[in-house]
C-alpha cells in the first residue's frame, strides 16, 4: 500500500516537471524494485506480475493525476491574465473619455 502511494505521487510530480517519457526509466527502476522485494519475500511468480504490474499502472495514474493538476493551474493562471477590451468596451471607454473632456 505504501509502495502505491509512493508510486502514485512520483508519477504525480514528474508529471509537473517532465514530459511522458520520463515515465521510461523510473518504470525501469520501480519494476526493478518490485522484483527485487518480491524474490526477498520469496513471492510466488503470479504476486510478482501482479506487484510489477500494479506498481507501473498506479505510477501512470499519478502521471495523468499530475497531468490534470499541471492544467488546473494554468487554467488558474490564465484567468487572472488582463484580457484585451472588446470592440463594445472600447467604444464605451473612448465615449467616456471624450464625455470628461
Amino acid at each position: 500500500m505504501i509502495g502505491a502511494l509512493f508510486s502514485f505521487l512520483v508519477g504525480a510530480a514528474l508529471a509537473l516537471r517532465f514530459r511522458v517519457w520520463a515515465l521510461l526509466p523510473v518504470s525501469f527502476v520501480a519494476v526493478i524494485v518490485s522484483l527485487t522485494y518480491g524474490i526477498i519475500q520469496q513471492d510466488a511468480v503470479l504476486v510478482l506480475l501482479g506487484r510489477v504490474v500494479g506498481v507501473v499502472v498506479v505510477l501512470q495514474l499519478g502521471y495523468c493525476f499530475g497531468l490534470l493538476s499541471r492544467h488546473v493551474m494554468l487554467l488558474s493562471r490564465i484567468r487572472r491574465l488582463p484580457r484585451p477590451a472588446t470592440e463594445d468596451e472600447q467604444a464605451a471607454i473612448q465615449r467616456l473619455e471624450s464625455a470628461s473632456h
